[in-house]
């Protein structure tokens, strides 16, 4: 600080808590004389109580000490409220260390002996910058607060025992619950992930040994209503004091992602006309039913379907009655077989499905025959009846093969020699 800032004067607003102001007088006319503009009031010792210590903003609170004055009681009930408005500093001409120690360890800002100019000009200017600090970070706080409403996300603060003490606007829009009902809850009380998979996340840190915070998670959490919504947490852990800790849980709506997601996941696995398994699909579910079979050393069919005639309806109704052919004989076929049975269409008027542990190889035949029936049942087209066949070839592992390309060739051999 330059020599000419130190030239200009301050104002400050002080409250001195004396039975005289000829006793404050000393400390009015040093602050004066070091070039402060002061904004004082007064308060006998009788006359402050809680109420009066709350009537007028003070930067700082000078108080006579009173050697005869409990630091406990309704006395220091009064101390702490002054405490609560402003820094607190005993002053006396004179005090025991006893006396000055039990006051600072009462939590006063400082005491001040006798006529002490550079002690009570270094009081001033400590309490002068740390009161602007204080200003600057509530001003901080209210523009980051408001800053967090306008989130969209739900950012919620809580203590080391995991109890809400923060619940933002978007927290209350996203779940459901107002600040009220949220604030002073445990945070287990009030958010619930749903999937077993994410059960440790319903538990503190303490009970699932601090697991790792930073990790980006996507959650499924139950609303107030009862309703479930895909998020995405984030959570972090700071150290306030000693061995306290604060978390911040930030949850992220992500309902529309995850249905995108979904939906890709299914254009990639579904065929699109069928809504049934495609030919990737039909690969990845065959290898998985080797390994099944292998592994319990049972046997499946693999069957090989063709619609037959199809191209004449696509000639004489159009491909789009073909089409619909093509998709209510999915729905056919899916309906005729068993759920642990899989159904795939292999493209155009192909289809395959995997019948899932059979014991006897006539069961095959039974299926396949079950399967040309369905076709007999004329298909509805515009208001007008279509009948198809259908060919169906068979191959047995691991009676023919215990590999997944030739399982799929031997039975599309057979479905040729069906024609």
């Amino acid at each position: 600080m330059s020599g000419d800032q130190r030239k200009l004067p301050r104002a400050l607003n002080i409250l001195f808590v004396s039975d005289s102001r000829d006793v404050a007088d000393p400390l009015v006319q040093q602050l004066l004389h070091s070039g402060y503009e002061l904004h004082r009031d007064y308060l006998s010792l009788d006359e402050v109580s809680e109420e009066t210590l709350n009537d007028n903003y003070h930067d700082l609170i000078f108080w006579q000490f009173d050697e005869q004055s409990p630091l406990n009681g309704e006395f220091k009930q009064i101390i702490d409220s002054a405490k609560s408005v402003a820094p607190v500093v005993y002053f006396a001409d004179s005090a025991s260390k006893e006396s000055i120690s039990d006051s600072i360890k009462s939590g006063i800002t400082d005491f001040i002996i006798g006529d002490n100019n550079a002690q009570l000009i270094s009081i001033i200017e400590r309490e002068f910058h740390r009161n602007k600090f204080i200003r600057q970070c509530n001003s901080n706080l209210e523009r980051y607060k408001e800053i967090i409403d306008t989130s969209s996300d739900a950012i919620i603060a809580l203590d080391s025992g995991w109890n809400i003490n923060f619940f933002s606007k978007g927290a209350e829009s996203l779940l459901g619950y107002t600040q009220g009902e949220a604030i002073g809850r445990s945070y287990a009380s009030l958010i619930q992930t749903t999937k077993p998979k994410e059960q440790s996340l319903n538990n503190t840190p303490q009970d699932t040994n601090e697991f790792n915070l930073a990790k980006r998670r996507d959650v499924t959490i139950r609303c107030k209503d009862g309703s479930t919504m895909a998020c995405e947490m984030n959570m972090s852990r700071s150290r306030v004091s000693g061995d306290q800790r604060i978390y911040t849980v930030i949850l992220r709506d992500i309902s529309d992602r995850k249905a995108k997601e979904e939906e890709l996941i299914r254009l990639a696995n579904y065929d699109a006309l069928t809504d049934i398994f495609n030919r990737y699909s039909f690969y990845k579910a065959l290898r998985h039913e080797i390994k099944e079979a292998e592994r319990d050393k049972a046997r499946f069919a693999l069957l090989y379907i063709d619609l037959d005639d199809l191209k004449k309806i696509n000639d004489s109704m159009g491909h789009m009655a073909g089409d619909q052919v093509i998709k209510e004989f999915a729905q056919r076929l899916q309906n005729s077989l068993r759920e642990i049975d899989t159904v795939a269409r292999m493209g155009g008027d192909e289809f395959t499905a995997i019948l899932h542990n059979i014991n006897m190889i006539d069961h095959a035949t039974t299926v396949a025959n079950k399967i040309i029936d369905l076709t007999r049942k004329p298909f509805l087209i515009n208001g007008e009846e279509v009948t198809t066949g259908t060919s169906i070839g068979i191959s047995i592992y691991p009676d023919d093969t215990t590999e997944d390309e030739k399982l799929i060739s031997f039975a599309d051999s057979a479905l040729y020699r069906a024609t």
